[in-house]
């Protein structure tokens, strides 16, 4: 929100400018609405019941953004790749800035990582988990091999689990194989 009020416009609006329209995301919105509600997916409580979306309002930075999947990927290949020109620092910085919790671990600016034991690899995992009303959500890369892991799911039920499961896979297949 502050990013937003001192460029003069609204959230959902900068997002779009600067972020959303560089890298070809054109499902990512924080306002559902005309084709894009008959396509959203009906989130679902911890006892399987259909729940309303959460409308976060002023917090939309905190979870408000709906998107698809062809559309977090088209944001991991960037993170991947660098980035479009105008966004390629961006990127960099956001990984750039860091701040240590523990030997193994740190957060970025909108993410978290860690790298693994040296037993399990000692793979770099870079990741962003959500949960909102009836939604969880997980996105993680491995920069240095290259290959990303995103996980959605209808539940509040996290995603965690298994979509770290599938990255850790997902990089012990790469160990060997050169980038």
């Amino acid at each position: 929100m502050a990013l937003a009020r001192r460029a003069g416009t609204e959230y959902e609006a900068l997002i779009a400018r600067e972020v959303c329209a560089p890298l070809g995301m054109t499902d990512t919105v924080v306002t559902v609405d005309g084709t894009r509600s008959g396509r959203s997916a009906q989130g679902h409580g911890r006892r399987g019941r259909p729940v309303a979306p959460w409308h976060l309002a002023d917090l939309a930075g905190a979870g408000g953004l709906r998107s698809t999947a062809t559309d977090l990927v088209a944001f991991v290949r960037a993170q991947l790749d660098g980035g479009p020109a105008g966004l390629a620092e961006a990127i960099r910085l956001s990984r750039a800035v860091e701040y240590r919790t523990s030997p193994f671990a740190w957060v970025h600016l909108g993410w978290m990582a860690h790298r693994l034991h040296p037993r399990q690899g000692a793979h770099l995992q870079i990741w962003h988990n959500g949960g909102t009303g009836g939604f969880s959500s997980f996105v993680g890369f491995d920069p240095e091999k290259r290959l990303a892991v995103i996980a959605l799911g209808n539940t509040q039920r996290p995603v965690d689990g298994p979509a770290f499961d599938l990255l850790r896979t997902l990089q012990a297949e790469r160990a060997d194989k050169p980038n």
